[in-house]
């Protein structure tokens, strides 16, 4: 579960980094607050794994880069900051070494205790970002992708059970969800 360090003042983005430096823990920072990230599950990694291996050949045949669990991505116009489970980006001039300003594909793995807030929360953050193509919640339950898609400026939904894929555009690729389970059955 996320829990908010036992702090009553609000952190700047240069002490929230100090912080991580110095416990070598993962904490999101909304807006001054901050909360230490869970700690992933066996399943969790084989899932991003997986999506890794599929996913970075295709990223660097397209100069994108992809990157698991450890790099931020900017919400909020930079007020706060989330750790997805995977994030792409394609755009050259993102190049800042700890966060991902103009993501493409972010991925989060669903667990009991993020769950609410990566379907409420994130899900709203992630899709105001004005590069986002693809945002998509993976189940380490159960064979169960939800992919929220960019169209203009709607944006639809759609769940996946047992078999199917869904499409990166950044990338000109697809994932299938054998492939994102693999391991798992």
């Amino acid at each position: 579960m996320t829990t908010q360090l036992e702090r009553s003042e609000r952190l700047t983005k240069a002490e929230w980094r100090e912080l991580e430096k110095q416990t070598g823990l993962r904490h999101e920072y909304l807006d001054g607050w901050v909360f230490e990230m869970p700690k992933e599950s066996r399943k969790h990694n084989v899932i991003v794994g997986n999506l890794l291996e599929v996913l970075r050949p295709i990223a660097r045949a397209k100069n994108c880069d992809v990157f698991v669990l450890s790099v931020s991505t900017q919400v909020e116009e930079g007020r706060s900051l989330y750790y997805p489970d995977l994030v792409v980006t394609c755009d050259p001039s993102d190049d800042d070494p700890y966060e991902i300003r103009r993501p493409c594909l972010i991925v989060e793995v669903l667990s009991p205790s993020t769950a609410g807030k990566d379907k409420r929360e994130k899900l709203k953050a992630y899709t105001d970002l004005p590069t986002l193509e693809r945002y998509v919640l993976i189940d380490q339950e159960a064979r169960r992708v939800e992919v929220h898609r960019k169209h203009s400026w709607n944006w639809t939904y759609q769940e996946l059970l047992e078999d199917g894929e869904f499409d990166v555009p950044c990338l000109g690729g697809s994932i299938t969800l054998e492939q994102v389970y693999a391991g798992l059955d």
